[in-house]
This record gives C-alpha cells, structure tokens and sequence, in this order.
C-alpha cells in the first residue's frame, strides 16, 4: 500500500504524531518546480506520478540541476541518473503516455530502489565511484535480476533537444 501525501498527512494526525512545522508537502508544477530546486546541488525523484517527473525533468534541464530518477511498480524499479547536456533528460527515454492508473507498488521495492537512488546522489555529491549517467538501471525483483541499459540523448527532445521550448 502506498500513501499520498495527504494521506499520510492524516494518518499522522490520526496517530498523533508531532507536528515538524508546515504542512510537509509542496505541489510540484511548471511554476513551482523552479523555486523548489533552485540553488540546490541535486533534485531527488520522490514523486508518484510521471506527470509530475516530467515538471521536475523540465526544471532541472532548465536550471543545469542534475536529478536522480527512480520509478518502481509492482515487483519491478528503474533508476538512472541525468544531467543533459552530458546525459539524455528524462523525456529522451521515457514516453510521454501518461498512465491513467496507478500501479501497484511494493513495499520492499521501493525501499531497494530507494536504497540505491540515495546511494547514487552520495557518490554523485561526494565524487565517488560511477554514477548512472547515461544508463538506465532496471532490478526485476521477481526473477530477481539487475540490468542495466545504454540510453540515448533524443535530438528532438521537447526538453533538452532542438524542440526544447
């Protein structure tokens, strides 16, 4: 089971646990993306739609943040690491149909997927070892299997390539 934001927001309430100041949430979108990453070293995919993946994408393209995205559905998780110039954005990967559900999603994977994503922005911030830049981490949690895949910048990217608005 996952929770949304408000949803754990009240059942937080519900279990009284402290209040940590403010309301623990800002709403990603085309205008608040910019404020809620600028100024900082590397915007962290959490979010729980690829709408709101591709907001965050298009500002930190725009800003030269580099971001870490993780996506996790049932048993299965992805992760790459990106920062065009140098690497494909998001929109060069991934297509822009938005699912009209939600899918089902693992505890365990998404703790995994988490783990690695956390992993990735300490050797990005501390300079250490190889980052996922330019590769597309796939862990199948059913077999289980961990594969990793060369992606390509899309020249006529929307983001990032010659049809960047």
């Amino acid at each position: 089971m996952t929770l949304s934001a408000d949803e754990l927001e009240r059942y937080s309430r519900q279990m009284g646990l402290p209040d940590w100041g403010g309301d623990g949430q800002e709403r990603i979108d085309t205008r608040s993306a910019p404020a809620l990453i600028a100024g900082h070293d590397i915007a962290i995919d959490c979010l729980d739609t690829l709408e709101a993946r591709f907001v965050l994408n298009r500002a930190c393209v725009a800003l030269d943040i580099p971001m870490l995205y993780a996506a996790v559905g049932g048993f299965t998780g992805q992760l790459s690491f990106i920062h065009p110039p140098t690497t494909p954005c998001l929109e060069c990967f991934i297509p822009h149909k938005i699912p009209t559900e939600k899918p089902q999603v693992s505890g365990c994977t998404t703790g995994m997927i988490s783990s690695l994503e956390a992993l990735e922005a300490i050797k990005y911030l501390t300079g250490i070892g190889r980052t996922l830049a330019g590769r597309l981490l796939i862990v199948e949690g059913v077999e289980p299997r961990f594969d990793i895949l060369e992606i390509e910048k899309d020249p006529d990217c929307p983001a990032c390539g010659s049809q960047a608005e």
